[in-house]
């Protein structure tokens, strides 16, 4: 039997609230009977007999248009990827099973994998220090003001991650976080940690399992409780590894 996150939040959105129960129905009957990659093969029958009321491809009208018709009764939830796998990677072995369900649908090229908006790829980023060099003369480039580098680029992925609540629900999930405001103040000290450090990020996908992983070392130095959850500490000074 397959298992995925579920969106507990899902009943307090205004566009589900106001959903007849036909539709609330219809939503959760999509969500958990389409595919690894989000797509669902329309079974019309099999739909109403398990929602007790008759369903149609009318029906999709009222779900605004988070559930999109792809191909011939083939249709397809666009947040579906994001919220249950984050950012797909072609090197992580359980994602390659996803990226080929999304490829057979026409999908993959849809699914968004770069840097966030704002932030320089690798090769953006030496095109300036040309420019720059062009600019200054002699091949010099002007020097920052300090810490303005990274501290700027550091303060956009800060603020992207933080908007991205479904990501760190999964978080809070996944590392027995009491709930997702507790993973932001996580994440809050993980990146005062990086400036105190003058690191620098590399890609989006990145600082999110640099974050993970750091988030791990830190939990595991407090002493669990015998129902196996963390202490909360408080999240100040400077202990990262």
């Amino acid at each position: 039997m397959a298992k995925r996150f579920t969106d507990t939040d899902l009943w307090d959105k205004e566009w589900f609230m106001s959903l007849s129960c036909k539709h609330k129905c219809l939503v959760r009957f999509i969500f958990d009977k389409c595919d690894q990659a989000g797509v669902w093969s329309a079974n019309w029958a099999l739909a109403s007999a398990y929602i007790g009321d008759r369903v149609t491809h009318d029906d999709l009208s009222a779900l605004s248009g988070r559930i999109e018709q792809i191909g011939a009764n083939k249709y397809f939830i666009p947040d579906f990827i994001e919220f249950q796998y984050g950012q797909l990677t072609e090197s992580c072995r359980p994602h390659k099973k996803i990226i080929s369900l999304l490829q057979k649908h026409g999908l993959y090229e849809r699914v968004l994998k770069g840097y966030p908006k704002g932030i320089d790829t690798l090769e953006e980023k030496d095109t300036y220090k040309e420019e720059e060099k062009e600019e200054g003369g002699m091949g010099e480039t002007q020097p920052p003001s300090e810490g303005s580098d990274f501290t700027s680029e550091l303060s956009i992925v800060q603020q992207e991650l933080q908007t991205q609540t479904i990501w760190l629900d999964q978080v809070a999930m996944q590392r027995g976080l009491k709930n997702t405001q507790e993973a932001r103040m996580w994440l809050d000290k993980f990146f005062g940690e990086l400036r105190i450090r003058g690191d620098t990020v590399k890609s989006l996908h990145d600082t999110k399992s640099h974050f993970v992983s750091w988030l791990k070392i830190q939990l595991d130095k407090q002493k669990p409780q015998k129902n196996g959850k963390y202490i909360p500490t408080r999240i100040s000074g400077s202990d990262f590894d």
